[in-house]
């Protein structure tokens, strides 16, 4: 049985110059989808700021998802253009206030 892994057989040229591709493009021989998944997020696909442990905004660098929490109890959902965006909403003197940022 020869073992064949995208449309090369495995050991020849082809299959070594894509390894070896992929090693030079900064991924080590050992890496694997979670330490490639990581490495990609950490080049700036999703960016976190937090000011403390209740409040935090999530802002992808595309600006297709957005998430503004002031109080994770009561959020409001509202969908966008496609994007969706999170609106946190805050109980003030009886009533639903929505906070937009």
């Amino acid at each position: 049985a020869v073992a064949v892994r995208g449309g090369t057989q495995r050991g020849s040229r082809e299959d070594e110059a894509r390894r070896s591709k992929h090693r030079s493009e900064g991924a080590s021989a050992t890496e694997r989808g979670a330490q490639q998944a990581a490495r990609v997020l950490a080049a700036g696909a999703l960016e976190v700021f937090t000011t403390d442990p209740q409040s935090a905004i999530y802002k992808r660098a595309a600006g297709a998802l957005e998430v503004f929490t002031v109080d994770p109890q009561s959020a409001i959902y509202k969908r966008a253009t496609g994007a969706l965006e999170v609106f946190t909403a805050e109980w003030s003197v009886g009533h639903l206030r929505a906070i937009e940022a």
